[in-house]
């Protein structure tokens, strides 16, 4: 796991072999100082300029983050560092524990998916409902010999169609969570020398694994992802990344706050400029989100073994993520 401190970027024009005259930029990175990330990136580019020569290399390389670093370090506003564990803010303001060799799974509930569904549901009804209101009130505009009591039928059944569908689609989550549940529950007893922490997140759960350390490689950590169907992108980035993660604030959008960070002072690093944009965001959201936790702490499954590397960030996570205070989930 690599999260540095400090960032720079370097660039330099380079022709593309139809002779245009494009702009080749890398990135560099330094714990020490930024004039050691400068001379990073000035290596960096060194290296992709000649590189982009042989048509070996892109000329633009995308600015770093989390999600889609390709083979950079992760590049986020690093917040505290807690023995091996760091504490980074992500693209749209919340903290985040990175760390590598302890073992969280978020396990969501795939809500989103509903959303469309709603929406079919609400047109279906829409459409139903006039249809009865045509056929009810409207009789002098219908065909002669018009079977109505056939089309109030139809009516009738499609609109108990349509509820059952309602019904179901409303209590999406709670099937989904209630399955997630039987697959984490089945995983544990059949490992008993396992222990895992298992919370509440407004999306689903998150399992956190305290008997023993992992790296994002092992086979156990795999398995893990494949039997309780943690997200492939989280399972993809914790290989790319080589540690794990798990936030520990709430969303903006979840506790009021619609107003994300814009982008000029998003992206980490920001520049200068938009520093005292960026400070007054945090500034709002970090007072609003105090009030709020990231989990709840539910059970632990197993014999309930704490690892002594593990009770760091174990303790670390629960402070922050207020996950025994009875707060609203965020």
């Amino acid at each position: 796991m690599l999260i540095p401190k400090y960032w720079a970027s370097a660039s330099a024009p380079a022709q593309n072999r139809w002779r245009h005259t494009v702009t080749v930029r890398r990135w560099g990175w330094s714990d020490d100082s930024q004039q050691a990330a400068e001379a990073h990136a000035q290596e960096r580019l060194r290296q992709a300029l000649a590189a982009y020569a042989q048509g070996q290399a892109s000329a633009h390389e995308n600015r770093p983050g989390y999600n889609g670093a390709q083979g950079l370090p992760i590049c986020e506003e690093v917040l505290a560092r807690h023995g091996s564990a760091v504490l980074t803010r992500n693209s749209y303001g919340a903290h985040c524990i990175n760390t590598p060799d302890v073992l969280f799974a978020d396990v969501d509930d795939a809500q989103y998916t509903g959303y469309g569904i709603g929406c079919l549901i609400a047109l279906l009804a829409l459409v139903t409902l006039l249809c009865a209101l045509y056929w009810l009130l409207s009789p002098a505009c219908k065909p002669p010999r018009s079977p109505q009591p056939f089309y109030i039928s139809c009516a009738l059944l499609l609109s108990a169609w349509i509820y059952a569908r309602w019904q179901r689609w409303r209590h999406r989550p709670a099937a989904a969570r209630r399955a997630s549940l039987e697959r984490i529950r089945r995983f544990a007893s059949a490992r008993p020398d396992w222990s895992l922490r298992l919370y509440q997140t407004p999306a689903g759960l998150r399992l956190l694994a305290t008997h023993r350390t992992f790296t994002p490689g092992d086979p156990a950590v795999q398995e893990l992802f494949k039997a309780v169907r943690v997200d492939p992108v989280y399972q993809r980035m914790c290989l790319l990344q080589q540690c794990f993660r798990a936030r520990v604030t709430a969303k903006p959008w979840r506790i009021g706050i619609n107003a994300h960070i814009r982008n000029g002072s998003r992206a980490w690093p920001i520049a200068p400029g938009r520093q005292a944009e960026r400070n007054a965001w945090i500034a709002r959201y970090e007072q609003t989100a105090s009030a709020w936790a990231a989990c709840a702490f539910i059970e632990t499954l197993g014999a309930g073994q704490i690892d002594i590397n593990v009770r760091p960030v174990l303790d670390w996570h629960d402070e922050l993520s207020r996950a025994t205070c009875a707060l609203p989930l965020g």
